[in-house]
């Protein structure tokens, strides 16, 4: 009896530590970040293609990030990987190598610039991102054609609900006595492009560092000047500069999610449209 309970235990340490591919079955798809997981994971609904996030722990961006080693098993196992594009995941490129088939969903989307580098966030537009859906359809149509009539059925059903936050954004933010977002980086771009609003100030803190005192000194003075009611930061970002410009100019200080946290997308989205119009009104 104890040798059968050591050879289930053993089995057991066997199927825990088995990479995505040897445990489920057909076929596999990787998606590097919570909104393209979400979105293949709502465009796959019905079928047996199993989606795994790449990245699943809550994260404010992606610069510097280390793949650990099950990840880039995860990135060799999959049949496709989706990749938010961009430039968002250039840091993985050299787990890429042994990818079957990887598919950069920004395919085709009009790019803003950080200087001479495109923004990356492009999923914080609804539109975009009805466009990144389209692209991870096209992507695994093309794959699997046996499932393409499931797969443009879940498409055109998301796709609804893009527009529908879309024109959610654009009733609430309709009147607000400003349109001016001083965030925490750049990367509310599109968010604001999409919805009529202008980024007048980013505060680009990264981890473990702090503003240049001449650049907090200008974001004060464009805040006040602007008569700015709030500045905003972001889940798992540094907040440390925003307060510091919420007591020199007496705005309030509201927080902001990329998507690549822990909650949900699409209530993300709903959320930083919640917050602006409340922070801004």
């Amino acid at each position: 009896m104890r040798k059968l309970c050591l050879l289930l235990a053993f089995f057991l340490l066997l199927t825990a530590c088995a990479s995505p591919a040897k445990t489920q079955n057909g076929p596999l798809v990787a998606a590097t970040t919570r909104p393209v997981a979400e979105m293949a994971a709502a465009i796959t609904d019905g079928t047996n293609i199993t989606v795994e996030r790449v990245i699943g722990e809550s994260v404010s961006c992606l610069h510097d990030y280390s793949l650990s080693v099950r990840q880039m098993e995860l990135l060799a196992d999959a049949d496709v990987v989706l990749l938010s594009g961009a430039g968002l995941e250039d840091f993985m490129a050299d787990a890429l190598t042994d990818a079957k088939t990887v598919v950069d969903t920004s395919r085709g989307i009009s790019l803003n610039l950080e200087g001479d580098e495109p923004d990356p966030h492009i999923w914080l537009d609804p539109q975009r991102a009805k466009q990144m859906a389209q692209n991870i359809a096209d992507a695994l149509t093309l794959q699997y054609p046996q499932y393409a009539a499931q797969l443009e059925q879940n498409r055109a059903a998301l796709a609804l609900q893009f527009d529908e936050i879309y024109e959610y954004g654009n009733a609430q933010l309709a009147d607000l006595p400003t349109r001016n977002l001083v965030t925490f980086h750049d990367g509310f771009g599109y968010f604001a492009e999409a919805f009529g609003l202008t980024v007048l100030a980013a505060m680009e803190e990264e981890a473990g560092s702090e503003l240049a005192a001449k650049d907090l000194a200008a974001i004060i003075e464009l805040t006040a000047e602007n008569n700015v009611p709030a500045v905003f930061t972001e889940q798992n970002g540094s907040d440390g500069a925003a307060k510091i410009v919420a007591a020199e100019t007496g705005c309030a200080v509201f927080t902001l999610d990329t998507g690549l946290g822990d909650t949900p997308y699409l209530d993300a989205l709903r959320h930083n449209i919640d917050t602006v119009r409340e922070a801004l009104s």
